[in-house]
């Protein structure tokens, strides 16, 4: 399949599509979720990784070729904790790590969205800035959570120490450089219900937009 060049997604999409970023465990996933409630497909990264990373797949077989010991079992699956650990730990293994995986998800997510072409998309990107990934989107939306309250859910979701927690939020873009890229804002700061409502006035602001 031949791939459009990504300046050329807003033109070749017959509807908009939103990149959703943020900071780890900001709620990008309960927004795209909500945005599939009312109309949008939506496509996670972070499950796109998951999947780079089961027995066999090509993200195993790449990051085998690293020759770190450990980090890809031998069952051929990749032991995703230990990944992890060492990529929030050496900076320089992390760019290793990045420049395997991301042009293989940047691939699928074009190929999703060619197919896609005539929905409304949501597309999940942690590192949407960082990665360079805007000009595949219509409009980028960054979800604002207060960082004490991040790091919390990630030292639950890991089961690792705020020290550690850390780590992980300082390898990804500031917060608030992220608010200052995006189009738009959405502040999870409240319920399910309340992000619900922001849903649905964020479509509402975005159809207007594009309809101009």
């Amino acid at each position: 399949m031949t791939l459009i060049e990504p300046e050329a997604y807003t033109r070749f999409m017959k509807n908009p599509v939103i990149g959703v970023t943020g900071i780890m465990s900001s709620g990008k996933s309960t927004l795209c979720k909500a945005l599939s409630q009312i109309g949008f497909e939506a496509i996670s990264s972070d499950d796109l990784v998951a999947g780079l990373y089961n027995k066999g797949s090509a993200g195993a077989k790449a990051l085998s070729k690293l020759k770190v010991k450990g980090i890809v079992k031998k069952d051929g699956s990749v032991d995703k904790p230990k990944l992890r650990a060492l990529m929030f730990s050496d900076a320089k293994f992390r760019k290793k790590v990045e420049a395997i995986v991301h042009p293989i998800i940047v691939s699928e997510i074009k190929k999703l969205l060619i197919k896609k072409k005539d929905k409304l998309v949501a597309v999940e990107i942690p590192l949407l800035f960082e990665a360079k990934l805007e000009s595949l989107c219509s409009y980028t939306v960054t979800v604002f959570r207060k960082k004490e309250e991040a790091l919390c859910s990630i030292k639950n979701k890991y089961k690792i120490n705020i020290a550690e927690a850390q780590n992980m939020l300082d390898a990804q873009l500031d917060l608030v450089e992220k608010m200052i890229k995006s189009d738009f804002t959405i502040f999870n700061n409240g319920t399910i219900n309340d992000l619900n409502k922001k849903a649905t006035t964020l479509k509402r602001s975005i159809m207007t937009l594009w309809k101009k």
